[in-house]
């Protein structure tokens, strides 16, 4: 004869524990995505930067000034050049190219966002003889967006 168990299937209580785990799981996941995210476009435009500045450098070498150099170009123009890849900056702001006086122009990025503006603006600032920049103008507020300002060397 066969002995019947008391014990058969899951409990409710084993379902929901199961359930947590995994909520748990998902919600860790969400926070390292969001991060990994963040890291991404910051890295990326901080590499973007730099190439932008040295294709400008390199298009106004044959110009004693960057005022000559830069007079007429639009962000159009300098997509068409294939010194700016986009038009728009990766959240969603305008990213614009000025001549600065004749020994410097700005590179300025709209609509960043605080956090981002911030580990930028650190690792710019680091003053180590590598960096292509001499000056960061800023404005990393709590508002949630701010435009940065690149003055290269």
């Amino acid at each position: 004869m066969r002995k019947v168990s008391s014990e058969s299937g899951r409990s409710m209580v084993e379902m929901l524990g199961v359930i947590a785990i995994i909520g748990v799981i998902a919600v860790g996941g969400i926070t390292s995505m969001s991060y990994v995210d963040s890291y991404f476009r910051t890295s990326a435009t901080l590499l973007e930067i730099d190439q932008v500045s040295r294709d400008i450098d390199d298009m106004c070498s044959w110009s004693s000034s960057y005022s000559d150099c830069l007079t007429g170009y639009t962000t159009d123009d300098l997509v068409d050049e294939d010194v700016l890849a986009s038009k728009t900056n990766r959240w969603g702001g305008n990213i614009t190219v000025a001549a600065d006086g004749d020994d410097s122009y700005t590179i300025t990025y709209e609509g960043v966002p605080e956090s981002a503006c911030e580990q930028m603006s650190e690792e710019l600032n680091n003053t180590d003889g590598t960096k292509h920049f001499v000056s960061l103008s800023n404005t990393c507020n709590s508002s949630g967006t701010t435009d940065m300002i690149f003055v290269p060397r």
